[in-house]
């Protein structure tokens, strides 16, 4: 029997079983329920219109139509317009959602400054290198010009605007030595007894167009530093099957489909947005979230992240999100804010930046000095070489060191699995040596099974579960699922409940027909007035089966018990930890069994059971010492929310509750212990290859300054040195988005 939709609610119905229907402009509409013919015919336009050629009218609304800008050098640095970072004077870019065009829009931008300043520079070359050029050095004076005050015109805006109202930074030396080599340069054509007779347009020049090629090669860099995450946008398809309430289908772009719109998704297509199944079963693949390419059987009810891989057979879904809202433009967005928090390393090589433009200032005019005075050399000499002292200590590595290593660091964890909401959880990932683990859902699966059902008293085992699962359906927990799943199964009449409250870590309670009902831990149940005398007979069991009472009106009626199997990678997760010499705690609100059973199978170091929250964030104090020492706490709960909150790194399962991600510095999406050992090592080598930028840098300034200050360089080599320095950095940084994540790394230099 062919099925149609309610164009009210947009439930199938079958013409037969309908409980309405309505003719209208000669067409036949059925209805689920009275309730939506009603509103059919109080209004059947409203429902019957085109939603697809509606929508096709309105211009698609941009993801985030408000944007702010952050500089890429100095993290924090935020403005909701955009304009130059008031600390080194870079351009602020536009930060948001994470856009396809924009690296590529940037790099070919600066490629095609970049050509047209290096065509013009190959005169100045020739009539430098070539002696029967000299002549033209009054067209070598027009070329220059074009490029200093024409492509070069950017930097020096940035140099005026460094002056006044400040503060100095590196624009400041670049165009100090722009300025006076060109202006020197000038004044030796008009007045050579005074100037000199040499000039230096290709080094004035030859800066600017050093300058377009280092911001060219960051712009290229930058773009491949983004390919994975790029890569994880390519994978969502960019248009969406719209079923229609008719049940004609229309393509619409991803940005026109709204929550609750409901799209035909076929077999070998991907899904365009996250979405729950209505109807159909199929297997789907989901590597693009959980990094594995094991398919997975769904069935109605089912819930699909965007990009995930419809294997056998067509199914009808429904939009649970916009396009803009799914949940790898969640990870790009949370990527794009961790890549602006700072490091604390950061805050050290602030404090060198600010001091290091009037330092150099200092050290160019002293070169001047020497060389003038001292060695009694001509002054336009004695200026060229104090020239080179400015423009080869520009803290442009410097500055690239801690940002670039972090972005790169950040976009290879998000590739993996590993969302970092603030960077200094990152940093400080790696100096820890204790870790502690919630039980549920963190070290186990986090679906347990119910395995049996005692009752007591006058009651029946049909009428506890049902019972407890009806008030099970109030809360969170894994517990409460699996009993609400199980008497679902078993078509039990679930009763209302009343006046509900849960606490995490203890239990559930709520009032119905019968009574009073509490459900969780024994100290819970007789907290709430349950009789201790009634867990007699359960003391001293030693059974490692996690387990459920049920009390109502201060009597005990029932106890479930249930396992909750340890994840398949949790074991050599485990390993490897311990093989970096970690100490390995487990800290659960399970009985004392049940704990120490995981604990021996994993072999961890100590296992504290029987904990509520209060109790996990207090055990979290005492292994850090109140703080003072850095320790790790991984859970996935509710209960977890307050220990996760006093570790100095926090981590989530992405399995877990929204509140425990939440309160969470590092994520794991898929909820798999694999991914901390990774997330470990990723740590290790983005704070090492901080280290080694800072080291390229400041070993740069070292050897390079002298250099330039005894006259061996020009400024145009100057320039080049440079740009090569901040090369090097940034090459070194992108080494991250390869390096084998297998083995930890040593913090420092080796």
């Amino acid at each position: 029997m062919a099925k149609l939709l309610d164009p009210v609610c947009g439930m199938e119905v079958v013409p037969h079983n309908a409980k309405g229907m309505w003719d209208w402009n000669g067409k036949t509409y059925y209805f689920c329920h009275p309730t939506c013919q009603e509103k059919f015919q109080a209004n059947p336009e409203h429902y019957l219109s085109d939603p697809g050629a509606t929508r096709l009218k309105k211009a698609p609304i941009p993801v985030g139509s408000t944007h702010r800008f952050a500089c890429p050098m100095c993290p924090g640095i935020e403005a909701e317009k955009p304009g130059n970072c008031p600390r080194c004077g870079m351009p602020l870019e536009r930060v948001g959602p994470f856009r396809l065009e924009e690296p590529s829009r940037i790099y070919n931008g600066k490629l095609i400054s970049l050509s047209f300043a290096f065509l013009l520079w190959i005169p100045l070359l020739v009539e430098h290198v070539i002696p029967g050029f000299h002549n033209f050095h009054w067209f070598a004076a027009l070329d220059s010009t074009v490029i200093v005050a024409g492509f070069g015109f950017p930097f020096l805006l940035l140099f005026f605007k460094s002056l006044w109202p400040g503060p100095w930074n590196m624009f400041t030396l670049v165009g100090m030595g722009v300025l006076a080599s060109h202006a020197l340069s000038i004044g030796a054509l008009i007045s050579p007894a005074v100037f000199g007779t040499h000039v230096y347009f290709e080094s004035s020049a030859g800066i600017v167009v050093v300058m377009l090629a280092g911001q060219y090669l960051e712009a290229k860099l930058r773009q491949r530093a983004g390919t994975a995450l790029r890569d994880l946008v390519h994978e969502i398809p960019r248009q969406a099957r719209l079923v229609l309430p008719d049940l004609q289908e229309k393509d619409l772009p991803v940005e026109l489909i709204q929550a609750g719109d409901y799209i035909r998704v076929f077999a070998g297509e991907k899904f365009p947005l996250d979405s729950l199944v209505l109807e159909g079963k199929s297997t789907v693949e989901e590597s693009l979230i959980t990094g594995e390419p094991f398919p997975r059987e769904i069935k109605p009810g089912a819930r699909i992240f965007a990009g995930s891989l419809n294997l056998s057979s067509p199914l009808l879904v429904k939009a649970t999100a916009p396009g803009n809202e799914c949940l790898i433009q969640k990870i790009l967005q949370l990527v794009e804010e961790a890549q602006r928090t700072r490091f604390p390393i950061q805050n050290k090589v602030d404090v060198i930046s600010r001091w290091m433009v009037p330092t150099v200032i200092l050290l160019a005019t002293t070169t001047f000095l020497i060389w003038h005075w001292v060695l009694e050399k001509p002054w336009p000499e004695s200026l060229i070489n104090s020239l080179s002292v400015l423009v080869i200590a520009c803290p442009c590595a410097l500055g690239l060191a801690t940002p670039m290593a972090i972005s790169v660091g950040l976009t290879r964890g998000a590739a993996l699995g590993i969302l970092v909401r603030r960077g200094e959880e990152l940093e400080a990932l790696c100096q820890v040596k204790t870790i502690l683990f919630d039980k549920t859902g963190t070290l186990t699966e986090g679906k347990p099974r119910l395995m049996d059902t005692h009752s007591f008293g006058d009651f029946s085992q049909e009428e506890i579960l049902a019972w407890a699962g009806s008030l099970g359906g109030n809360s969170s927990h894994p517990f409460s699922r699996e009993l609400l799943s199980a008497a679902k199964e078993k078509q039990f009449s679930l009763p209302p409940f009343r006046q509900v409250m849960e606490f995490p870590g203890q239990g559930v309670s709520g009032n119905f027909h019968q009574g009073y009902l509490v459900m969780g831990r024994k100290d819970f149940l007789i907290q709430e007035g349950v009789t201790a005398a009634d867990f007699n007979s359960w003391e001293g069991n030693q059974d490692p089966s996690s387990k459920v009472y049920l009390g109502m009106d201060g009597r005990l009626i029932g106890l479930f018990t249930f396992h909750d199997p340890i994840k398949p990678s949790t074991p050599e997760a485990i390993r490897l930890l311990k093989k970096e010499n970690l100490r390995l705690i487990m800290l659960t609100g399970d009985n004392e069994a049940a704990g120490k059973k995981v604990a021996k199978d994993l072999g961890l170091d100590g296992c504290h059971a029987g904990l509520s929250p209060e109790e996990k964030a207090a055990w979290v104090d005492h292994y850090s010492e109140g703080g003072k020492i850095p320790v790790a706490m991984a859970g996935d709960g509710i209960n977890d929310a307050a220990a996760l909150s006093r570790a100095r790194v926090s981590i989530a399962m992405g399995t877990g509750t929204d509140l425990a991600k939440e309160t969470a510095g590092i994520t794991l999406v898929q909820g798999n212990l694999m991914a901390l050992a990774k997330a470990r090592a990723l740590a290790g080598f983005t704070t090492r290859a901080i280290w080694q930028n800072l080291a390229l840098a400041f070993f740069y300034n070292i050897f390079a300054l002298p250099l330039a200050a005894c006259g061996f360089l020009s400024p145009m080599i100057a320039g080049l040195a440079m740009t090569c320095s901040s090369l090097s950095v940034l090459l070194n940084s992108l080494r991250l988005g390869k390096v084998s994540l297998g083995n930890p790394p040593c913090l420092f230099i080796k």
